[in-house]
């Protein structure tokens, strides 16, 4: 695809911030290069084409020549600076037809205030953090729009800082806003004013737009490393879709996902509990594959069959495994669950009858010793993994075997594999986002070799992988 920025040179040789170079502060250099690769990757072709298009801090029009040119149905700029809404008029006239396009010289409190008009897409580069109050700027962001919001930003300067040290934190997950100096652009190289501005990091973000119904759509921000390593950085860029537009969450869908939005935290409240084998099946891959062939094992590695043979379920949840190894003649079962809300669900289903239940944040090194113990989608919600298996491997009987089912993977790769999965399962992408934002310091998430390693070093034998679907991993150990 042609860069228009060379054939149509005003839009970057009017911008003063051709000629100031980039920054550690997140500020970038213009050029036909970087206009060009940003546009096309932010706001590509599919995006524009036939749709109405807002520019919030529009500079000198790059953005209204490219939407025009790539085919918008029409384009506003708003832009605060005078000189720079003369130029971007200036410019515009020069290739596009006028009654398909109009920069406004406004400040975004006077825009907000006078429209009475929707746009299928709202762009917003680099302004977002010149609000110190985000919540109502995103506020009124959104009211704008029915479809999408395509937002860049400059990170938190203390998330840059962390980063530059290693820090062990987990950074990208931190919902952070910090309100710093900075300094506005002028029309001319050097001028401009200084202002408090909010940095952030993008789940900060993802956060104040979720509030207001929309959801992570896109993250543009490692494509756009990669592809401007030398102008991109200590910058986010992201676009958030309408989800109750686009999704169509029925009253009943809205009513689930509330959880998310009133909770900081995931619970396995009552709420998750009444629902929750059908919620697994929708959210875990293979949840019934993996659930029988815990089974199946049991009737393979426990021979002769004797119904004696006590078998514990570490994360019982509501009993689904518990029932399946009942109906499999195991009688000398325990279900073991951290959630009181699950286990009085299991009581209701009658699980009390067949199984002993305890509600229990730490293994119950104190029920004697078993002969199987199945702990399948739980341990990552534990943060010293290490020392629960400790403890299970000392629960175990000689020549007992473990079956472990635990999230290993969370690299952008597999992520979307796992989200897609859910989507054909009928989850919304609303849904998606708000659950893993939900699990911020709630799981805790090791590859693979992290299990292998951990226990054999803890002394299990034949430890091997049986199961692997997406973002999950089943492992088979014996004592």
């Amino acid at each position: 695809m042609k860069n228009i920025f060379i054939d149509m040179p005003e839009f970057v040789d009017n911008d003063p911030r051709s000629k100031r170079g980039t920054s550690l502060s997140g500020g970038y250099n213009i050029n036909p290069k970087l206009q060009y690769v940003r546009h096309s990757i932010i706001a590509s072709p599919e995006f524009i084409k036939g749709k109405s298009i807002l520019d919030l801090g529009c500079c000198v029009g790059a953005t209204g020549a490219w939407a025009l040119h790539n085919g918008a149905k029409t384009y506003v700029g708003v832009e605060i600076d005078k000189d720079f809404a003369d130029l971007a008029v200036e410019n515009l006239e020069k290739y596009f037809h006028n009654q398909d396009w109009k920069i406004l010289n406004k400040s975004f409190t006077d825009f907000f205030e006078s429209n009475r008009e929707k746009y299928d897409v709202v762009i917003a580069f680099g302004v977002i953090y010149y609000a110190t109050d985000i919540e109502a700027f995103v506020k009124n962001v959104v009211s704008l729009t029915n479809e999408r919001v395509i937002i860049d930003c400059i990170e938190s300067p203390l998330v840059v800082q962390l980063k530059s040290m290693n820090s062990e934190i987990d950074i990208d997950s931190l919902p952070i806003v910090e309100l710093v100096d900075f300094k506005t652009v002028g029309a001319s190289s050097g001028t401009g004013f200084p202002v408090k501005a909010s940095m952030m990091t993008m789940p900060y973000l993802t956060n104040m737009l979720l509030k207001n119904n929309f959801c992570l759509e896109n993250n543009f921000t490692d494509e756009l490393t990669h592809s401007l390593k030398n102008e991109y950085v200590n910058r986010f860029c992201v676009s958030f879709a309408n989800s109750k537009e686009k999704y169509n969450l029925t009253a009943e869908e809205q009513f689930k996902t509330q959880k998310f939005n009133n909770e900081t935290k995931w619970k396995f409240d009552a709420q998750v509990a009444n629902e929750f084998v059908d919620y697994a099946k929708h959210h875990i891959p293979g949840y019934e594959r993996v659930v029988k062939k815990s089974v199946d094992l049991c009737k393979t590695l426990l021979t002769p069959f004797n119904n004696n043979y006590r078998i514990i379920d570490v994360g019982c949840a509501t009993g689904y495994t518990l029932t399946q190894l009942s109906n499999a003649g195991y009688h000398n079962l325990v279900g073991i669950d951290s959630s009181q809300s699950m286990l009085d669900q299991a009581k209701n289903d009658g699980i009390g009858n067949i199984a002993y239940l305890v509600n229990q944040e730490n293994f119950p090194v104190n029920l004697g010793l078993f002969d199987v113990v199945i702990c399948n989608w739980t341990l990552h919600f534990i943060k010293d993994k290490q020392k629960y298996l400790r403890d299970i491997y000392q629960s175990m009987k000689p020549g007992a075997f473990l079956i472990l089912t635990d999230k290993t993977y969370n690299d952008s790769e597999n992520l979307t594999m796992y989200h897609e999965f859910k989507k054909t399962q009928g989850v919304s992408l609303r849904e998606i986002t708000e659950k893993a934002n939900s699990l911020v310091d709630v799981m805790f998430i090791d590859p693979p070799e992290w299990y292998l390693e951990t226990l054999r070093t803890i002394n299990f034998k034949k430890v091997s992988i049986i199961d692997a679907d997406f973002c999950f991993t089943t492992f088979l150990a014996f004592k």
